[in-house]
């Protein structure tokens, strides 16, 4: 009986490894409506089934295998569980959507449109302009898996009135280079692993 019970538990424990951890991920076109031409722009990655905490709202993602959809819940607390979520979207795998979850208010020329894919256990990832990736509390290195992240791609521009903000990747580092009214400064935005600013995750910029 012992003997069953073991092996149940040590077929369980490689099922879930095998299963590994489900992203949705949004690659970013700034061309329009049409998600065409060359990646660019703001992405994300998301991870399924986790309440994530992300500038100031919570989030819970749902992906339906059968009809290729993730549904995004927001939330008014960090269990995303009591009550009734405050709003939610569904997006068709490889459909192009509208997203701002990272838009700052400050960018008057965010126009961003990405497509979802699911991904299983993303092991690599591409390097970007600017990177900031959300982990768990108790992820005091951002070693493990990863809740969120967001991204620029590189040598992405962003501006308001005065400015421009660019956002881009040298030898492994990210930088943002500012310029107002002709003068530009260019500093590294790079953060190896700080608690947020509500003390409910960690978070690293990369590229």
């Amino acid at each position: 009986m012992m003997f069953n019970y073991c092996c149940f538990l040590i077929f369980s424990i490689l099922v879930v490894s095998c299963l590994g951890q489900t992203y949705i991920n949004f690659e970013p076109f700034s061309a329009g409506a049409g998600c065409s031409g060359a990646s660019s722009g703001t992405g994300y990655s998301w991870i399924v089934g986790e309440c994530v905490e992300f500038k100031g709202n919570y989030y819970l993602i749902k992906y339906d295998a059968d009809n290729k959809t993730a549904t995004f819940y927001q939330w008014e607390n960090e269990t995303c569980g009591t009550g009734q979520p405050a709003s939610q979207r569904t997006f068709g795998i490889g459909g192009c959507y509208h997203v701002t979850w990272a838009d700052y208010g400050w960018y008057y020329n965010v126009n961003d449109y990405a497509v979802p894919s699911v991904v299983v256990n993303p092991g690599y990832i591409p390097s970007y302009g600017y990177r900031e990736t959300v982990y768990a509390k108790s992820d005091n290195y951002c070693q493990g898996d990863y809740l969120m992240y967001f991204y620029y791609t590189n040598n992405t521009v962003y501006k308001n009135t005065l400015q421009t903000f660019q956002f881009y990747c040298d030898q492994g580092m990210p930088f943002e280079n500012v310029c107002t009214m002709g003068n530009c400064i260019s500093t590294t935005m790079y953060e190896s692993c700080e608690a947020g600013s509500n003390n409910l995750n960690n978070f690293a910029i990369t590229c």
